[in-house]
């Protein structure tokens, strides 16, 4: 990762993975579902804007919103994640915390940007077998 972001290797494009297309696309969807759920916080948001640390170059943050406390004026940071159940196990990542890997980011978040607070907002999906009955009899007479 080191490499990467220093821009000594390019990272691998993920962007056609159906995963990241669902997340990306959900994003839009969640950030307003969040301003219903959480209305004491205005939701701001500009797409691909890019926030470098002020000190490092390398060291930089993609947000998936801005909050303010329409109360106290403090802003904070709205990460969104979207992830999908398919094991206990994977339950059991989220079960009251957020799963280390995205712990790592939102702290790499909060030093790039300098702010202290940050709401994450998650939309587990559950594979759900879906059936279809058919019928080619007529069942009312």
């Amino acid at each position: 990762m080191w490499r990467e972001k220093t821009g000594k290797e390019e990272p691998e494009d993920i962007s056609d993975k159906p995963y990241i297309k669902y997340g990306t696309l959900a994003e839009e969807h969640l950030r307003e579902l969040f301003k219903l759920d959480y209305p004491d916080f205005e939701v701001i948001h500009k797409e691909n804007t890019i926030i470098k640390h002020p000190k490092y170059d390398f060291l930089f943050a993609s947000l998936d919103g801005q909050i303010i406390d329409k109360t106290t004026g403090e802003m904070g940071i709205l990460e969104i994640k979207t992830t999908s159940i398919l094991k206990s196990m994977q339950k059991e990542k989220w079960k009251e915390r957020i799963p280390e890997n995205y712990y790592c980011q939102i702290l790499h978040y909060l030093n790039v940007t300098r702010i202290f607070i940050c709401n994450t907002s998650c939309r587990f999906k559950v594979n759900i077998r879906r059936n279809s009955i058919s019928s080619n009899k007529r069942l009312c007479y």
